[in-house]
């Protein structure tokens, strides 16, 4: 059995709200921690955004554990950012045993 070598430092990121000062708001972007992962891409697609094409591509996201219920826990509202890039979460799910010991 072959554990995923977890070689690309990421960081988790949780937006935070602020009013903008004309009713609105503006979100930024906080660090919640810094997790080591292995990525793995998947088949892109080009989908349409609000004034052009857009191109999507599913990375799948496999770290270490961490307990249910942290700061640093993956929920779709937060986002992983690495180097210049950002991955939105769509969803996080327990793995399967062949990555288990």
């Amino acid at each position: 059995m072959d554990l995923p070598k977890l070689k690309t430092k990421m960081t988790l990121q949780n937006p935070m709200r602020s009013p903008d000062g004309g009713g609105g708001y503006i979100t930024t972007w906080t660090d919640l921690g810094t997790h080591w992962a292995h990525l793995t891409y998947r088949t892109g697609r080009t989908a349409s955004g609000e004034t052009s094409p857009v191109a999507r591509q599913p990375v799948e996201i496999i770290l270490r554990a961490t307990p249910p219920i942290t700061q640093c826990t993956p929920s779709r509202v937060r986002r992983w950012s690495k180097d210049r890039g950002v991955i939105l979460c769509q969803r996080s799910v327990q793995p399967d045993r062949r990555h288990s010991i």
